[in-house]
């Protein structure tokens, strides 16, 4: 599990709850998270609010597609 899906879990962020509060659909979190898709400055805005650098998520989703291909 890549370091940003474990946050998410650690902290009780269901892919709905980010896509809710990010005003976009489950499926586009769920790519973005599994590196199939580029994070959007605006998530990336998000994730820092929430005490994450934007390095940690493109790092810990980056790997993740590194993985899948």
């Amino acid at each position: 599990m890549n370091p940003l899906k474990q946050w998410a879990k650690d902290h009780g962020w269901s892919y709905q709850a980010i896509a809710n509060e990010t005003r976009q659909s489950k499926a586009s979190v769920t790519q973005k998270m599994n590196g199939k898709v580029w994070w959007q400055e605006p998530d990336l805005a998000w994730f820092r609010a929430h005490g994450l650098t934007s390095d940690f998520v493109i790092e810990s989703t980056r790997k993740e597609s590194e993985v899948l291909s």
